[in-house]
């Protein structure tokens, strides 16, 4: 991430076992979809204040493998989130809004493959 003329270097394995998808909303605030290796795939939403600083807001749900996530900020509170094939948790295409910590709106519960957000 660059801001104020610097670069900031965030590493795709310092969340959990990995980083799957960034979303940075209008003010520079960034997310992060990342999973975790258990018994099972566990996937989850955090918010990261620097490098070294993050804090998870949202488990996601898990699978038994690797399924598709896509993620995109709409605006500075607004999270759009795609998933395709959790066992459990928030499957479809949802808004999630930072400011609230809740998911505000289904779009769909059904799975979903894929994900466009213009942004002007």
């Amino acid at each position: 991430m660059v801001k104020d003329n610097t670069c900031i270097n965030y590493n795709s394995s310092s969340i959990d076992n990995g980083i799957i998808d960034v979303a940075v909303t209008d003010d520079n605030h960034i997310y992060v979809l990342s999973f975790k290796i258990s018994s099972e795939i566990d996937y989850y939403l955090y918010y990261l204040s620097n490098p070294g600083s993050y804090s998870q807001i949202l488990n996601i749900g898990h699978a038994s493998a690797v399924i598709y996530f896509k993620m995109e900020a709409l605006d500075n509170e607004h999270l759009i989130i795609a998933t395709n094939g959790l066992s459990s948790g928030y499957n479809g295409l949802f808004i999630y809004n930072v400011e609230k910590r809740k998911i505000e709106k289904f779009i769909t519960t059904k799975d979903t493959i894929a994900l466009y957000v213009p942004r002007f």
